[in-house]
């Protein structure tokens, strides 16, 4: 691809702490951050918001507008991102491994995200502190996760209904 010469990297710490003896409260944080160096493309540069495949969850952002064009999120050659959730337990159900699971836990949670961005390119506008709020609903398996939730951005006044799917490991 031409004389493009670029590198960079990320590193995330994360961490769960039960808040009970039952597991029914837990709160989990992540701390994430990542660089880049180098000539690169504008469609490389890291994006905070939510995405078909999100990479970088800032939940009261969504990565394209209304009419499905990216670069409505906040971009740039580096970034910083705090997530914080707190999950309460509603009930358990029980599947009788119809679908292939046990049980399906259904949970409540609010969230707490703040990012930043950082452009030496200066092609985007240099990253604001945005702080993301909102809550939702939870689907738990032993292997699947489904998520429906609202996140609003507090400096923005925009809001994200979005609901998507995991997978544990």
């Amino acid at each position: 691809m031409g004389d493009m010469d670029y590198s960079g990297g990320t590193v995330e710490s994360n961490n769960r702490y039960l808040l009970d003896k039952d597991g029914k409260n837990l709160v989990e944080v992540t701390l994430k951050a990542g660089t880049s160096r180098g000539a690169i493309p504008v469609d490389d540069y890291f994006m905070l918001g939510l995405r078909q495949r999100t990479e970088n969850y800032l939940r009261g952002h969504n990565t394209v507008d209304d009419e499905g064009h990216f670069g409505n999120a906040p971009m740039g050659t580096s970034f910083t991102l705090f997530n914080s959730t707190y999950e309460r337990l509603i009930r358990r159900l029980p599947l009788f491994n119809v679908l292939n699971a046990p049980y399906i836990d259904v949970k409540w949670l609010l969230f707490v995200d703040g990012g930043r961005t950082f452009d030496r390119a200066h092609i985007f506008e240099q990253g604001k502190i945005l702080v993301d709020v909102g809550g939702g609903f939870k689907l738990d398996t032993p292997t699947r996760l489904f998520y429906l939730t609202y996140g609003r951005s507090l400096r923005d006044g925009t809001g994200t209904l979005v609901a998507y799917l995991g997978k544990r490991w």
